[in-house]
């Protein structure tokens, strides 16, 4: 069962190795392998509690060390999905400290520290994965990564890049590139990168929020709200507060030298409040319609262009 779900994997019938997985599982109860790789399946499909509870049983079963920074390396990234980013750090350093000579060990512990925002053990970390691995992809798109996370999106481009010459034509890194470019307001290249990814696979749902940033963008009528929901992306906390601040004293200002006779002319507060609020959820709506409408418009034609 382990050699058939394995088969399986490398085929790209992932929900049938899982079956295999599952199999070999209930076949042989003691056997870490396939829990391990089980639990990395269930990640992939986004099932990070089941995944988890996979990965730790499989990890409190005898297994070499190569197999254990495996399932500890699955690990952190499956609490780091789950928010649990302290144990994330100590599960990726313990599989470093397992197995030090592999540069996937040292590119989990980066990513869980971008995570924690903790940046220079991260580009430490990737720093070492690069003298054990020089032309590995993953390398330089943890640095990609990195330098994204830090809005440093021009460096991000060039290691994006450079990735790509190294495993070209893989989509994570394809809707990455784009991801970069539409920070860089390359508008057209992010999109192009969108419908790549969603030629390859119609239900990419990275591809789709990329397509639906860049349609939002580009539509007169959707753009203020694709700004406002943006903007917490855009700019650091504390900008992100002041703005918000300085919006909110705007208001009371303008409230505050109204003249009376206007005051008395307006609704009661809570009718105003609830007008707004009705009007914003409104106009919520018509976005939400106009971009799908124009997502799907895009898909159609997906098919008649060779992305």
């Amino acid at each position: 069962m382990l050699k058939q779900g394995e088969a399986a994997w490398r085929a790209g019938n992932l929900t049938a190795a899982l079956l295999h997985y599952e199999r070999a599982i209930y076949l042989a109860p003691g056997a870490a392998e396939a829990y391990l790789h089980a639990g990395n399946l269930q990640y992939g499909f986004g099932r990070y509690k089941q995944a988890l509870a996979l990965l730790e049983t499989g990890l409190g079963l005898p297994c070499d060390e190569t197999e254990r920074a495996y399932g500890l390396r699955v690990r952190a990234l499956t609490l780091l999905q789950l928010r649990r980013k302290r144990e994330a750090l100590g599960t990726a350093q313990e599989a470093v400290a397992i197995a030090p000579e592999s540069e996937e060990n040292h590119i989990v512990l980066s990513t869980v520290l971008r995570a924690l925002g903790r940046f220079k053990p991260a580009e430490a970390a990737l720093a070492q994965a690069q003298r054990l691995a020089p032309d590995s992809a993953s390398v330089w798109e943890g640095y990609a990564q990195l330098h994204k996370a830090q809005r440093h999106f021009k460096q991000a481009q060039v290691f994006a890049d450079r990735a790509l010459r190294c495993a070209p034509e893989t989509p994570e890194l394809m809707l990455l590139k784009g991801q970069i470019a539409f920070r860089l307001n390359d508008i057209a290249t992010a999109r192009d990168m969108a419908l790549w990814a969603l030629s390859r696979n119609a239900t990419d749902l990275d591809a789709l929020g990329l397509l639906a940033m860049v349609r939002s963008w580009q539509s007169w009528f959707t753009r203020p709200f694709w700004w406002f929901s943006t903007l917490p992306n855009r700019l650091h906390k504390g900008a992100f507060m002041f703005t918000m601040l300085a919006l909110g004293s705007a208001v009371a200002v303008v409230q505050l030298f109204l003249p009376a006779w206007l005051l008395q002319d307006m609704p009661a507060e809570s009718t105003l409040n609830q007008a707004v609020m009705d009007g914003a959820v409104g106009y919520m709506l018509l976005c939400a319609a106009h971009v799908g409408w124009l997502i799907w418009r895009d898909r159609r034609q997906v098919k008649l262009k060779n992305y």
